[in-house]
């Protein structure tokens, strides 16, 4: 059981790497407190409509974004345009 506790931290800290590498800057910490107050604000009627955890639907959200950001980084070049 502990084994799967070392791994989800193992990937947190990769996650983390990419993060602070690829998109840490002002529009990611936006991203992260516009989801964040979209989950807590809208939680009720999420888990209504959903029957996800709120703990994964924004690390999903997260997940997506972290994907177009990448994508477009790779896809426009080095130019950064936002």
């Amino acid at each position: 059981m502990w084994q799967g506790r070392i791994l989800a931290i193992l990937i947190e800290i990769k996650v983390i790497e990419l993060y602070k590498k690829n998109c840490w800057d002002v529009i990611t910490l936006l991203m992260i407190l516009t989801s964040t107050a979209v989950i807590i604000y809208f939680g009720e009627a999420i888990k209504k409509a959903l029957s996800v955890n709120l703990l994964l639907l924004f690390v999903l959200s997260q997940g997506v974004y972290l994907g177009i950001r990448c994508y477009l980084k790779n896809r426009l070049g080095t130019k950064q345009y936002w």
